[in-house]
């Protein structure tokens, strides 16, 4: 099974804002933009993974400065919620407009952990 690191995703104030800071800064060039709801999210092209940059209508749903999660791919997706399930972890799964799904779960230190069918960064 191979597993590879997809994005790491940030939650921002300002979409426009935190977009122009890490691509002014760092040269980051835009990948991608969607709407969930009234949750606006972006990604970055870091050169082989993205940053996800993501805004949430209303606090506390928008933390300054919080880490929001660490996501991966997988080429077995169902192999890998079965593995999950199997340890016991508590699950929070979704099924994406395209109809690739995603997971998520949370580390032992309480981080939230994303596994997605699909990788965003493709």
């Amino acid at each position: 099974m191979k597993v590879s690191l997809d994005h790491i995703g940030i939650y921002v104030k300002d979409l426009e804002r935190s977009l122009n800071f890490y691509g002014e800064l760092f040269g980051f060039p835009e990948h991608s933009k969607l709407n969930l709801g009234t949750t606006k999210i972006a990604f970055l092209d870091l050169g082989g993974s993205l940053l996800e940059i993501v805004q949430r209508a209303e606090p506390p749903e928008a933390p300054s400065g919080s880490w929001s999660h660490l996501a991966y791919t997988t080429d077995d997706f169902d192999g890998m919620v079965s593995r999950l399930k199997e340890k016991g972890l508590e699950l929070r799964e979704m099924t994406l407009g395209d109809g690739s799904r995603i997971v998520f779960f949370k580390d032992p230190d309480g981080h939230d952990v994303e596994i997605d069918e699909r990788a965003f960064n493709k």
